[in-house]
This record gives C-alpha cells, sequence and structure tokens, in this order.
C-alpha cells in the first residue's frame, strides 16, 4: 500500500520527511459540506470553479481536484510497515478522500 509520508515538525510540504520516500504526484481533493452558491458568496477573492479541476456536487457538498506532489512511500505488508513504525517512532496514519493515506511520523507536539 501507498502512503503519503509527512512530519509533524516540518508539515506537508516540508523537505524529505525519512529515507526511501520519493516525491509523487497524485490527485489531491477538496470538499466543502456547502452548496456551490454558498461557497461563491461567502468567498469573495474567487469562485469555486476558478481553481482545481473536475468540480462536482455530491450529496455531501462540492468536490473539486488539484494535482499535487507529495512525499511516498510503499510498502508490501505490514511487516514492512511495522518496520518503518519501529525505526522512525509515533506514526499518526489518516485516510485520504480518493488520494493515497497519510502516514505522519509524529516527532513533534501538535493540537
Amino acid at each position: 500500500m501507498r502512503f503519503r509520508v509527512t512530519r509533524t515538525s516540518t508539515g506537508e510540504y516540508g523537505p524529505c520527511p525519512c529515507n526511501g520516500t520519493k516525491k509523487e504526484k497524485y490527485i489531491r481533493t477538496q470538499t466543502f459540506e456547502m452548496s456551490e452558491a454558498q461557497f461563491d458568496q461567502g468567498v469573495k477573492e474567487h469562485t469555486w470553479r476558478s481553481m482545481g479541476q473536475n468540480h462536482r456536487e455530491t450529496t455531501d457538498g462540492i468536490v473539486r481536484e488539484f494535482e499535487d506532489e507529495a512525499w511516498s512511500i510503499e510498502f508490501t505488508d505490514l511487516d514492512k510497515l511495522m518496520a518503518f513504525v519501529a525505526e522512525h517512532g509515533d506514526v499518526v496514519i489518516t485516510p485520504g478522500e480518493g488520494e493515497p493515506p497519510e502516514l505522519e511520523i509524529y516527532d513533534n507536539y501538535r493540537e
């Protein structure tokens, strides 16, 4: 399974978080629990469709996609993932919405 990899101390767009990762492109999904008209009324800088691609409405709200890059790593089995955790300490895994899940190396406090 492929994961986007970040460090708490440097964030999602920081430098390479650890050995074994590589920079890869992926599609980032952005969802808001409102209608397109509500978004456009509340945001004065731009309209919903002025940024991103593949705009659509779902039962949960409005969705758009962006091309993005992230550090990533792939684990072929659970043992390799557990070896990664043993090497780097605590991790937080967050499921992605139509994108690879994030594996955050928890090396600093955050709220």
